[in-house]
C-alpha cells in the first residue's frame, strides 16, 4: 500500500545530514533540483502539502508552514462534540 491510498495527504523528504563525526557518513548529498522535481510529483499525485528539501524534517517548521493549523480546529471540534455529549449526558 502506498502513502496516497492510505490517506496520507502531507510528505516530507529530506537528507540525511551527519549530526557529528561519531555518525554514520552521508553516503551522497541530493541535488536541489532533485528535491523540487519530488516537490513536484508529490503534488501531482495528489499530496495536499509536499515539504522536500535537504533540511526538511517531520516536524521541523511545521507551524510555518501551517501543517499544523490544518489539524487544530477539527481536532477542537471533535474535542467539543465529545465534552458537550458527556456534559448532555449528565444533566438528563
Amino acid at each position: 500500500m502506498d502513502l496516497r491510498s492510505a490517506g496520507c495527504e502531507i510528505v516530507t523528504i529530506g537528507q540525511y545530514l551527519q549530526p557529528s563525526p561519531r555518525h554514520l557518513g552521508v553516503k551522497e548529498f541530493i541535488n536541489p533540483e532533485t528535491f523540487e522535481e519530488l516537490r513536484r510529483t508529490s503534488f501531482e499525485i495528489g499530496f495536499k502539502h509536499a515539504g522536500c528539501g535537504p533540511f526538511v524534517r517531520s516536524s521541523y517548521n511545521a507551524r510555518e508552514e501551517n501543517i499544523c493549523g490544518q489539524f487544530v480546529e477539527p481536532v477542537k471540534q471533535a474535542i467539543n462534540q465529545v465534552v458537550r455529549r458527556r456534559v448532555l449526558s449528565q444533566i438528563k
